[in-house]
């Protein structure tokens, strides 16, 4: 008589995440990580199931423009919205109503690289209060444009 045994079969590839320094580099890409390696094995058959690279070479990333959501949000009075050059240059961080129409120009011109901070006051550019409504800050510089939306409560 034969006797079926259900045994559990454990998975012949799992992932792993282990932080080792990068594989030496040639001028083709990352060189193969030798079998005596202790990840060695691991790292060369996830390279052969997946077809991706477990090296990959480090490149400088310059730093990003960023632009946060105005705090507080929403906005009852005054708010500071801050934001990041990544390089000297002209920008401009200016409030938009929904319907696009350029309602407040915080700040427009040469200003240097860094993090910086504008304050809001609901205010237009001709110093009238703006109504209760959803506005959004852009920031351009250097080519870039990003948003965020500002939620403005009556006053």
């Amino acid at each position: 008589m034969t006797r079926l045994v259900a045994r559990s079969v454990a998975p012949i590839l799992t992932a792993v995440a282990v932080f080792l320094p990068a594989p030496p580099m040639s001028a083709g890409g990352p060189l193969a990580v030798p079998r005596n390696h202790p990840i060695g094995t691991k790292v060369n058959a996830f390279r052969a199931v997946t077809g991706i690279p477990a090296g990959v070479a480090e490149k400088s990333v310059p730093p990003a423009l960023a632009l946060a959501a105005a705090a507080p949000n929403p906005v009852a009075g005054f708010a500071k919205i801050r934001f990041v050059l990544p390089a000297e240059g002209w920008a401009r961080l200016a409030l938009y109503d929904v319907a696009g129409r350029r309602v407040r120009t915080l700040f427009e011109g040469a200003m240097p690289s860094g993090p910086r901070v504008a304050d809001w006051d609901g205010r237009d550019d001709r110093g009238g209060a703006l109504p209760a409504a959803v506005y959004f800050a852009r920031l351009e510089s250097g080519g870039a444009v990003i948003r965020a939306k500002v939620v403005l409560l009556g006053q």
